[in-house]
């Protein structure tokens, strides 16, 4: 792993840190990868409870120091926290968190839409903590047992604030304009645009947003040749 990470570190890659506060609960500091062909490393993570503010100043300005982190993005819920960070010398960016965008925007990155894998966590000690909070992650649910979709449940194992730390900074590198970002195809309806910006239903836009790759593919399949030259006819290429 050190040779990984010089070899990261020599290559020029960019890290960025995140981070969720917690006393009773974890405090949790991550650091990622961004590779030059746009793969996501996961590759530190410190996740400790009953914190105090000190603490956490220290081992966040030893991670920034020792990753050379370009920026944090981290809970905004404790203005302290951000002030005392920042006199210490770490860049961090205000933003208006929107749990549903960092989710979506976390889900696009582990499985893109191509079933492409962009986001890999290195398996670490460190990182321990993050490959079983992927395997215990869950929504929220009501008094019936049901599913409420953008909630995630808060519970106290320290699940939650390990993936709020990583949630932070892809929602603010990813979304664009509070939105997650995504190519519309030529024809999409009023109704599903509206769907796309209003909807708190991740599975309602993730039903538009495949119709709309599958269109996209067809109309790129069906018009794959429209710009190759066809037929030559006194000298001159006639396109279609």
């Amino acid at each position: 792993f050190m040779f990984l990470k010089q070899y990261l570190k020599d290559l020029g890659c960019r890290f960025i840190g995140g981070a969720d506060w917690g006393f009773t609960d974890l405090t949790c500091l991550v650091v990622l990868g961004l590779m030059p062909n746009g793969d996501i490393f996961h590759l530190d993570t410190l996740a400790l409870g009953g914190l105090e503010l000190d603490d956490i100043v220290k081992y966040a300005v030893e991670m920034n120091d020792d990753w050379g982190i370009e920026k944090w993005y981290v809970d905004q819920a404790a203005p302290a926290y951000i002030k005392t960070l920042k006199r210490k010398g770490l860049k961090i960016p205000k933003f208006d968190k929107v749990v549903v965008d960092g989710i979506a925007a976390l889900q696009g990155k582990i499985v893109n839409s191509d079933n492409i894998r962009k986001y890999y966590i290195i398996d670490t000690p460190n990182n321990n903590c993050v490959i079983e909070a992927f395997g215990q992650y869950m929504w929220k649910t009501d008094g019936k047992g049901e599913i409420i979709e953008g909630k995630p449940e808060h519970g106290t194992d320290g699940t939650a604030d390990i993936m709020d730390a990583i949630r932070y900074p892809f929602q603010c590198l990813f979304v664009k304009g509070g939105r997650v970002a995504f190519a519309s195809a030529d024809g999409t309806s009023n109704k599903d645009k509206d769907i796309i910006k209003n909807s708190n239903n991740l599975g309602q836009v993730a039903n538009v947003l495949n119709k709309q790759i599958i269109s996209s593919k067809i109309d790129e399949l069906a018009t794959a040749d429209k710009n190759k030259p066809k037929k030559n006819s006194r000298k001159k290429i006639l396109w279609w």
